[in-house]
């Protein structure tokens, strides 16, 4: 059962993607290490992103930006788990009491098949 953590403590949250600040996320990370509970730590970083903003302009980027993380948002609620902003096009995951690879392996490779599918950002 996940932990009472975000029923209990201010959380901040990224303006553009509505995930978790960075701060907030280490906070929380910091309260399952020390409080000994289980979890899995899913690090997100997009390839070549740069090249969307350098090409189509930061709209565009953070559209994309917007949409990606909502996906991975998506999969990663779903499975009882968080989802932080660590800066960029870098996000965190956490989802509490995962152990089993087998779980992990197909949650991770659901998140990389729903990122990559088309966004409908025009030039995209």
């Amino acid at each position: 059962m996940p932990s009472s953590y975000f029923d209990n403590n201010d959380i901040e949250y990224d303006s553009l993607t509505n995930t978790i600040s960075r701060n907030s996320f280490y906070n929380y990370m910091k309260y399952l290490i020390d409080n000994k509970i289980k979890f899995t730590f899913f690090f997100f970083d997009f390839d070549d992103f740069k090249s969307i903003n350098d090409v189509l302009g930061h709209k565009v980027g953070d559209e994309a930006l917007i949409i990606s993380s909502g996906r991975i948002k998506e999969i990663i609620h779903k499975h009882g788990g968080k989802v932080g902003r660590y800066g960029g096009d870098e996000f965190l995951g956490i989802i509490e009491d995962l152990e089993e690879y087998d779980d992990l392996w197909h949650i991770a490779r659901e998140i990389n098949e729903r990122v990559r599918e088309k966004n409908g950002i025009k030039n995209i």
